[in-house]
């Protein structure tokens, strides 16, 4: 599933397992070679809480940060489509009020300033049924 926003394109996958729902963003932020070590990058990520929604290090093979996703879950038994929605708007509203931040320190840029209160970068959703 592909979510448009004022500032992004998320791709959102929906995953049932043998007993949670997982939503996650898939290809969140990709991170450049030079950054893959960086330990103030890696330690933000997992200070970084979005209520239900949890930032998830991918990493490559030598142990370094290859990309950032934002994950939530929920056991799935007797889950109610409001519950799901949570989850998903949960997901969708980290990536989105993180990613000024991430992308800046990914690309060695000074830390943008927070979103003014009461300017939600979320609004706006746009809903596309396009396959992943």
């Amino acid at each position: 599933m592909r979510v448009e926003t004022g500032l992004m394109k998320l791709f959102l996958e929906l995953v049932a397992g043998p007993s949670l729902l997982w939503v996650r963003t898939s290809g969140y932020l990709k991170v450049p070679m030079a950054k893959q070590n960086d330990w103030d990058l890696i330690r933000r990520l997992l200070e970084s809480d979005g209520g239900l929604a949890r930032f998830r290090p991918v990493l490559n093979r030598s142990g370094g940060l290859k990309a950032i996703e934002v994950t939530a879950c929920m056991p799935h038994e007797r889950l109610t489509s409001t519950q799901v929605q949570a989850l998903v708007r949960a997901v969708i509203e980290s990536a989105v009020w993180q990613a000024p931040l991430f992308q800046a320190l990914v690309n060695g840029l000074a830390v943008p300033p927070a979103f003014p209160r009461g300017q939600d970068p979320s609004l706006g959703l746009l809903w596309s049924d396009d396959q992943l």
